[in-house]
């Protein structure tokens, strides 16, 4: 027990040598080593606000209570301790943070771009955050005018401390504006807006910011425009209400096609027969009601642009919906014939009883013949389509009925439509003959009903 006693004593009195109260390790503590930064630099878009987190060590790591205060500040941002960063009550209704703490928080708010910094002294030590305002994501540039003419010249001007490449690109969501010009210096670059933008932004490429030089951005603008609303095509139908096999003439006035122009029309593209400059006939599908939208308008007054515009409302085609029986087709002798033109096509719907026997190297099947006319040596794409599960295959037979080796058939048992192909042929008379396999496999449709055949040299 003594002992026990004695001790005690001598633990006392080491306790008592290092301090009977407080942290009994604080003699051991020494000042601030080091200040340190969490994170160590910022990267901001303007406008943007982030944390940074500022605490003090000792020699031996130990993180330390001190007094941490912004000494200076550079560029383009503010800073300000942040105030609900672990505060404290005093009473049920003050709350407050704490004069001293082992960490402070410190948000960055950017003003301006271009590289800056901020400096924290705490404990006679200091640190210094580099922090970047950059254009990465988004950009302050202004337009000229946000809502333009459709000629209209807009000029956007970089703020400072960003600035434009010679290459840069200005594009309304998908859409490509017309780059004028960018100014030698990169500060600002003029554009046509394509038609039809509405409270868009507009992206840019190879945008540079002075906080770090050697990169590039591709940002968004902040500011939004609108430009001159073109709604429909300027131009003019043959007919609005064709029957079957009726070709349909667009004819354009102050506008010209795209030579890549394509056509959406319902569920079915139409099959363009051929075009001018300022024309495009196309064979529309059976049974279709519909506006007809080009993607490939060049106005006149704006030849930068190749645009996607329908037709107005007024001009909604119909088509007859009834595909008729092209009579003849049971016979090389009375095949009705077509000309296959130099460009575009020939193309027909039609519901043949498949009354020919002589079908070439399939005489052993139904087929319907069709007599064609190629003025030159060309390669031309083959469609054959139809609406069920029949098996079909479409043939080329020469001027004599006799197999070519040319053909558009894949093979299988019936739902193969369509078939597709490229056909290698040479100046002269053919016959399209098309060959309905479905009576020979029980398990294919034996009636194709109608089908759609199509001849378009490459």
């Amino acid at each position: 027990m003594n002992r026990l006693t004695s001790g005690m004593v001598s633990l006392c009195a080491l306790l008592l040598a290092v301090g009977c109260s407080g942290d009994p390790t604080e003699a051991l503590r020494g000042g601030a080593d080091r200040l340190v930064a969490s994170p160590s630099s910022v990267f901001l878009e303007l406008g943007e606000t982030k944390s940074v987190d500022v605490g003090a060590v000792d020699a031996q790591g130990n993180q330390l209570d001190l007094d941490y205060q912004v000494t200076a500040t550079q560029g383009g941002i503010t800073v300000k301790r942040d105030s609900s960063f672990r505060g404290e009550f005093l009473n049920d209704s003050t709350f407050t943070v704490p004069p001293t703490a082992q960490q402070f928080r410190f948000t960055v708010t950017a003003s301006a771009y271009g590289p800056g910094s901020f400096t924290v002294n705490a404990g006679g030590k200091d640190v210094t955050v580099p922090v970047q305002v950059i254009a990465q994501n988004a950009i302050a540039a202004t337009f000229s005018n946000a809502a333009p003419a459709l000629t209209e010249v807009v000029t956007l001007t970089a703020p400072a401390g960003v600035t434009f490449a010679q290459t840069s690109t200005v594009t309304f969501g998908t859409v490509p504006a017309f780059v004028q010009s960018v100014a030698p210096d990169g500060s600002s670059i003029n554009f046509l807006a394509p038609p039809n933008v509405t409270d868009g932004a507009a992206t840019i490429t190879e945008v540079s910011s002075s906080a770090t030089p050697g990169l590039t951005y591709t940002p968004t603008t902040v500011d939004r425009l609108t430009s001159a609303s073109v709604p429909t095509f300027p131009g003019s139908f043959s007919n609005t209400a064709p029957a079957v096999n009726e070709a349909v003439t667009l004819t354009l006035s102050g506008a010209t096609f795209d030579p890549a122009a394509t056509l959406i029309f319902g569920a079915t593209p139409p099959t363009v027969l051929g075009t001018t400059a300022t024309t495009l006939t196309f064979l529309p599908a059976p049974g279709t009601t519909a506006l007809l939208t080009v993607n490939g308008i060049i106005l006149d007054a704006l030849p930068q642009f190749s645009l996607s515009l329908p037709a107005a409302e007024l001009d909604t085609i119909r088509v007859d919906a009834t595909i008729p029986t092209i009579p003849g087709t049971d016979a090389a002798g009375t095949a009705p014939t077509f000309a296959v033109p130099a460009s575009g096509a020939a193309a027909f719907y039609d519901a043949p009883p498949f009354g020919a026997a002589a079908c070439g190297g399939n005489s052993g099947f139904p087929c319907a013949l069709y007599k064609f006319t190629l003025s030159a040596d060309a390669v031309v794409d083959g469609t054959l389509t139809w609406d069920n599960a029949a098996d079909m295959g479409l043939y080329i037979l020469d001027a004599g009925g006799a197999d070519t080796g040319e053909a558009c058939d894949a093979g299988g048992r019936g739902g193969g439509t369509p078939e597709a192909c490229a056909l290698t042929l040479t100046a002269g008379t053919y016959f399209a003959s098309v060959v309905n396999f479905g009576p020979a496999y029980p398990e294919n449709d034996p009636n194709p009903g109608s089908i759609f055949v199509s001849l378009s040299p490459e």
